[in-house]
Order: structure tokens, then C-alpha cells, then sequence
């Protein structure tokens, strides 16, 4: 919705006719595609030219309704109204802007492939109401503020129903835009939603699907007391170096994660860096020197964190090593090899390896013959399938003030567990830090790399093993 009150929804239909059979299987990966503007790609159902108007599609009537916990989507098929030539091809069209250069190109590769494959489900079922979905990716090389905003532009002048972030520019003025436009928006920046309402704006149809990033405080602490109660850091050793991004997010994580610690009588050391990281060096002579019982990492990018490990092994000291979500992507194995083994890590978003999550799971490995990685691609999907159960629930899902009153009230059991948004600012609530309740919150997942396998170790009850001495520690 503009400043001046005229709302945009509306998705779009295009001339011609539906695609030959095994067309959509002939596709080739969206992620693969390659583009330093943000130039719009079309993933899912594709059509040829001209828009059609919103009160078009609200005459077809119709929803389809979906939830990854109850198997799948009920489809309502709809008819052609009257006077419409039946070789019209009406689509729905959603649009994600996405970072595809280091530091975020594995995480903006994950991402793409996971909505991809949700636009996929959500279209064997029928789509919405019988409409097929149409996947609109807007590339940005990073996150300055003029591409972001560019790409949000573009998907505005799109006409998409709903929008897809995994990350936000610094100064969040591409959600603000696409708040004024009107449109549900699921993002999973931990920090811009908390900026941009703490400065007094509005985000009414904005969504933050990850919960507040102070359970890596909390992980963080409960993996230290285990590693002491478990012998793995002796008592003499109690002290961690963070290491977290000189920016107001890596300040804010170093704080909340600093406090945790020192709960624990424990002493911090904290380190700035620049990402992408080009030297290690002063960094790891001043941990070596330091000798802590425990580094965190607070960085995003798998090839920084990556990086690091494998200098790090060269000369260990006997740390444990615990990262955010970067390892996560399977490019931070890829990278790390041998020396990941023993890292831990944590995510707020992350997929549970439970029966929920295996038919995503096995979709994604028999497209793109490999496993997806243990966050973005899942938290993906579940956004779109997420979104797609709103716009079934909504008799007009076309109008976004509808979509309005009915997303904040889901509660959407996905891949990555319970999406609450019915917190305050529609943050979605984390499990265990804002609700006791597992089926009430996203878990808060933390893992340890164990002879190449990613083990989760909490918490209950989707732990499947138990905390191991890292390799260097053993030989240090």
C-alpha cells in the first residue's frame, strides 16, 4: 500500500498455452543462474507475456490449503469464467530478493533451491486455487542499500503476491518499500525488523521468521557447562574469545553472547573482524596467546568461517569451536574438509531430521543430487509453503489486507519446526528461549561435525548424540 492508500495486489496471468508435459522437469537450476544486476529469473510454471488484473483472478474463486505436518495440500480446483478462452494461462507470482557473490553465494544458492522446490510442491498440488505459482528471483550482487532497493522495485512493479528475503541491506529502506506496497514479506534478517520499529516505522505486513538471535547466547553457555561437567574444558580454562563482525549486528551478538558467558563465571575476550576475512593471522595469534577454553564465531559466511578452521588446526590450542549457522551450508564442509571435524555450531533456523522433514529432504536431494544444507533451504521452503496456507485460508488471498489478519494468527509446523508469529512485531518465537513449548517455536538447533556427519545435540527432544572432544583438543 502506497503512502496514499492505494493498495497493489494482484498476481498475474499470461497468454499461452500450459507448457508439454516434462517441460517444468527440463528446467534448469534457478541457483545456477548467474547475474550481477538485479535482473528478475523465473523459477516454477512459465508463461510468455502481458499481465492480467487482480479482479480477473478473484472471479476465478478458489483456494488450496497446505501444511507440511498434515502431508501435503488440499487443492480446490476452479473453473474459467465465463468469456475467458480456456488457453489462458493464469499465474500466481511470488518474488525473493537474493545476494549471489561470496561472502553469500552458497547460502543465496540454498535459499533459491529451497523456495524452488517449495514453488514446485505448492504446483503438483494445484497451486493456489488451480493457479499455478511462478517464482520471481531478483539477483543482487551483495546487500547495498541501491541494489536491495532496485530488486525491491522490480518485484513491486511485478505485481507479486509475496516476497522471500534471507537477508536486508544495512539501512532496511527495500522493506520499507515493500511494506508501503502491501504484500506479506518473510524475511530472516535477525536484526532489521528490531532496527526499523525500535526508529518508530511500521512494517505491518512484515514478517520475521527467525527468532531473536540471543539463543546463541544461551546455546553457546549450555554447550560450555556440558564441555566442563563432561571434562572436555578443564576448570582452569574458563574463559571464550568472541570473534563477531565490526558491525552494529556482530555489536549486538557480541553482547548478548558475552552477557550469557559471564553468567557462567567465565571471562570474555571480544574480536573484531571484517567479512570477508582476507587474514586470520592477527586474529589467531591473539587467541593462541589467550589459550581460551572456547571460541565463537558470530560470522554468516561459510568461507570466512571456513577459513579460519583450517588456519586454525595448522597450530590449535585446546578451544572448542563454536560457530553461528555457517556450517551449516554444505559449501562450509566442502571448504573445511577434514578440518570441520569437531566444530560446533548453532542456528535459530535450522531443519529437523525427523519423518516431517524427509520427503523435502528427499525432493531436494533427487533434484539437485545432493543433501540440501541444515537451514536455508529448509527455512525456504517452509516460507513458501507457509505463505501458500495463508493464501488458502484467504477467501481473497489476492487482497493483502486479508492476507494481513490471517498470517500473524498461523501457527505452520514446517521442516524447520513451529513458525509462531503471534509474538509482538510478528517475530517469530524461538524454542527454548521465548516458549517452553516445542510445538509452540522454532527450535534453536545446535551441532557437532563427527567424522563428517552433522550430529544434533540439542535440544531435547531432537538430539540424535552427544557432545565429542574436538580432535585438536585431544592432541593439544
Amino acid at each position: 500500500m502506497d503512502r496514499d492508500g492505494t493498495e497493489h495486489d494482484g498476481p498475474l496471468e499470461r497468454d499461452g498455452a500450459d507448457p508439454p508435459d516434462g517441460a517444468e522437469d527440463a528446467e534448469a537450476d534457478p541457483s545456477d543462474a548467474s547475474d550481477e544486476s538485479a535482473e528478475g529469473v523465473v523459477v516454477g510454471r512459465r508463461s510468455e507475456s502481458s499481465r492480467h488484473s487482480r479482479r480477473s483472478f478473484l472471479a476465478y474463486g478458489g483456494i488450496a490449503v497446505l501444511g507440511a505436518a498434515a502431508g501435503g495440500l488440499i487443492g480446490y480446483q476452479v473453473g474459467t469464467p465465463a468469456g475467458k478462452s480456456s488457453t489462458r494461462e493464469r499465474v500466481v507470482r511470488v518474488g525473493a530478493i537474493v545476494p549471489r557473490r561470496p561472502p553469500f553465494l552458497g547460502q543465496g544458492q540454498e535459499l533459491v533451491r529451497g523456495l524452488d522446490v517449495g514453488v514446485k510442491e505448492v504446483n503438483d498440488r494445484k497451486g493456489i486455487g488451480g493457479v499455478p505459482v511462478e517464482l520471481v528471483v531478483r539477483e543482487v550482487p551483495g546487500l547495498d542499500e541501491a541494489g536491495m532497493i532496485a530488486a525491491a522495485n522490480g518485484l513491486v512493479s511485478e505485481e507479486v503476491l509475496a516476497v522471500f528475503l534471507p537477508f536486508t541491506s544495512a539501512s532496511c529502506e527495500e522493506l520499507t518499500i515493500l511494506s508501503e506496497y502491501g504484500a506479506p514479506v518473510f524475511h530472516l534478517s535477525t536484526a532489521a525488523q528490531s532496527a526499523i520499529l525500535a526508529e518508530g516505522g511500521e512494517l505491518a505486513n512484515v514478517y520475521r521468521c527467525v527468532p531473536n538471535p540471543a539463543g546463541y547466547g544461551k546455546r553457546f553457555a549450555a554447550i560450555l557447562a556440558r564441555a566442563v561437567s563432561a571434562g572436555i574444558v578443564g576448570p582452569q580454562a574458563r574463559s571464550a574469545t568472541l570473534v563477531v563482525a565490526d558491525d552494529a549486528e556482530g555489536a549486538a551478538l557480541g553482547t548478548s553472547v558475552g552477557a550469557a558467558v559471564e553468567q557462567l563465571d567465565w571471562t570474555v575476550v571480544q574480536e573484531t573482524v571484517t567479512s570477508p576475512v582476507q587474514d586470520w593471522a592477527p586474529t589467531l595469534e591473539t587467541i593462541r596467546q589467550a589459550a581460551p577454553g572456547a571460541i565463537f564465531l558470530g560470522l554468516t559466511s561459510p568461507e570466512d568461517l571456513a577459513s579460519f578452521q583450517q588456519a586454525f588446526v595448522e597450530d590449535p590450542v585446546p578451544s572448542l569451536v563454536f560457530a553461528t549457522q555457517g556450517p551449516s551450508v554444505p559449501e562450509y564442509t566442502d571448504l573445511a574438509a577434514e578440518s570441520a571435524d569437531g566444530v560446533i555450531w548453532s542456528t535459530p533456523i535450522g531443519t529437523i531430521q525427523d519423518d516431517i522433514s524427509l520427503p523435502f529432504r528427499e525432493l531436494y536431494e533427487r533434484k539437485y543430487k545432493r543433501r540440501p544444507g541444515l537451514s536455508q533451504a529448509g527455512a525456504a521452503y517452509d516460507l513458501v509453503l507457509m505463505w501458500a496456507q495463508a493464501a488458502g485460508a484467504a477467501k481473497r488471498p489476492t487482497k493483502f489486507s486479508s492476507m494481513g489478519k490471517i498470517v500473524p494468527q498461523l501457527l505452520y509446523r514446517g521442516v524447520s519446526g513451529t513458525f509462531n508469529l503471534r509474538g509482538e512485531d510478528r517475530i517469530a518465537l524461538g524454542f527454548p528461549s521465548d516458549t517452553k513449548d516445542p510445538a509452540a517455536g522454532l527450535p534453536h538447533l545446535t551441532f557437532q561435525i563427527q567424522d563428517g556427519r552433522q550430529v544434533c545435540l540439542g535440544p531435547p527432544p531432537y538430539q540424535d548424540g552427544t557432545l565429542q572432544s574436538p580432535p585438536w583438543v585431544a592432541t593439544t
